[in-house]
């Protein structure tokens, strides 16, 4: 997903928004419907002042914290609801970091 090249999985252009990337673990066999704005994630990541490493970033919205994936040019690809995005740091090494950063912006 970009917020300013073309279109990428997850992405719709019909309404400008950002499907979740889960895809059911550890099988891969299904997909979550849930979607953010995309304007709502690039204007998160665009206000965000370190952009010198790639690097997973919060997104609060309407009550849940989803997280993204911004890149030193600007550009987010990639998002997980917040259903996912729990499930996702449950099973990640770094469990202690993703934890601290969602903490940071609930």
């Amino acid at each position: 997903m970009s917020s300013r090249a073309e279109l990428r999985e997850g992405e719709s252009a019909e309404d400008g928004l950002l499907k979740c990337v889960w895809r059911g673990y550890p099988d891969q066999e299904q997909s979550c419907e849930c979607c953010i704005p995309h304007t709502v994630v690039a204007t998160t990541w665009l206000s965000q002042t370190e952009h010198e490493n790639e690097r997973f970033f919060c997104v609060p919205w309407k009550g849940g914290t989803w997280l993204a994936y911004g890149l030193r040019d600007g550009e987010v690809r990639g998002v997980y609801c917040p259903t996912h995005c729990a499930e996702r740091e449950a099973r990640a090494p770094n469990k202690e970091r993703l934890t601290q950063l969602r903490l940071s912006y609930a």
